[in-house]
Parts: structure tokens; C-alpha cells; sequence
């Protein structure tokens, strides 16, 4: 175990990555508020400034006695960490265009096999049958309750599968096996293909 998680109790909800204007920290304080049997740990460099209307979100969330941070880690010792968390967070703000960005993180909570829940994105709801989306604060609670409750050996295995085929390599050769076939349906393409130097 990671010494910064020893001390940790357990179940451990946890958002991994960056800390900047991002983040839901009022969401992030109100989880742990309300649910002092939980630890809400937060994994990632924090920005060293904020917005002057994000300020007190993030004071208040680390004003919390079961909030802790974990400062940046290289991206090779994140499965350590990952293995001693019991849920996973993408607790992003409903912002501008935050909500059309790609939230990486998610195949990396995959691959570890953890229950994700996360704020419901535009790309985030393509994969609803692996991660829980949540808006409320109740939402988010419960969706964390029934996570902690309800996780199997079967489901760990289902996440991972899809992290697998999500992963870098699954998607370049879809990407070589598309334009293979576009190609291939040019006129005169496939023999040029063919006779072309390597």
C-alpha cells in the first residue's frame, strides 16, 4: 500500500487527476459533509490559483475532516493507488465546454476494474452501462452507496474488458482497419496500395 493511503480509512471515494477549475469541489465537500463515514480523497496536483468564485468550494472542501489530498503521481504508480480505492469519481463541473471534453481518466478507473461514477458528460453517457451518471448531490451519494454495495468479481471483469478494448492499441487499428477499407473501395486504390514502396 502506498504510505500517503495507510492512514487512510476506508471506503475510500476518490478523483483522480489534475485539481484545477474543473473540479466540483462543492460537490466533492458536500459528498464528504454528508457522508463523514467516507474518506474523499483527491489525487492530483492542485492548481495554484483558482477563480475568486471557486475559492471558498475548494477551502470548504479541504476543510473536511475526511477530504484528503494526494499530490501528483507519475502516471506508472497511479495502479497502485487505484487498487486501494473502493469508488471512483469524475466529479467535473457542468461548465462551458467541459461538458464535450473526453474524460481520460475514465478508462484508466476502467482498467483498474472500479466503480466509476461520474458527472454526465457528453461522452460519459455513451458509456452508462459501465459507469453511474449522477447530477444532485443525492444522486451522487446514492449512485457511491449502491457502488460500495454492489460490486462483484463479474463486473470488475466487464470494466476491464472495455478499458481493453478502448484501449490506445484497439483504437489504432480500428482507425488503419477504417481507412484499409475506404481505401479499398476507391477505384484503382487497392492496386496502387499494393504496388506502393514500403
Amino acid at each position: 500500500m502506498p504510505p500517503e493511503m495507510a492512514a487512510i480509512p476506508r471506503p475510500i471515494v476518490a478523483h483522480v487527476g489534475r485539481l484545477n477549475t474543473k473540479i466540483d469541489f462543492a460537490l466533492l465537500a458536500e459528498i464528504a459533509r454528508r457522508r463523514r463515514d467516507w474518506s474523499v480523497v483527491v489525487l492530483g496536483p492542485l492548481a495554484p490559483v483558482f477563480p475568486h468564485e471557486q475559492r471558498a468550494e475548494v477551502a470548504a472542501f479541504f476543510a473536511q475532516p475526511n477530504a484528503y489530498h494526494i499530490e501528483r503521481k507519475r502516471a506508472a504508480e497511479l495502479p497502485r493507488y487505484l487498487r486501494h480505492v473502493d469508488v471512483t469519481l469524475m466529479a467535473y463541473r457542468m461548465v462551458g465546454w467541459v461538458v464535450r471534453g473526453f474524460p481520460l481518466k475514465l478508462f484508466e478507473y476502467l482498467a483498474a476494474g472500479k466503480p466509476c461514477v461520474g458527472a454526465p458528460l457528453e461522452e460519459n453517457l455513451r458509456y452508462r452501462d459501465a459507469i453511474t451518471i449522477a447530477e444532485s448531490p443525492n444522486e451522487w451519494i446514492a449512485a457511491i452507496e449502491h457502488a460500495l454495495a454492489n460490486d462483484s468479481a463479474e463486473l470488475v471483469r466487464k470494466r476491464m474488458a472495455l478499458a481493453k478494448a478502448n484501449s490506445w492499441e484497439a483504437r489504432a487499428a480500428r482507425i488503419v482497419e477504417l481507412v484499409a477499407g475506404t481505401l479499398g473501395d476507391m477505384p484503382g486504390t487497392a492496386a496502387a496500395v499494393e504496388e506502393a514502396p514500403t
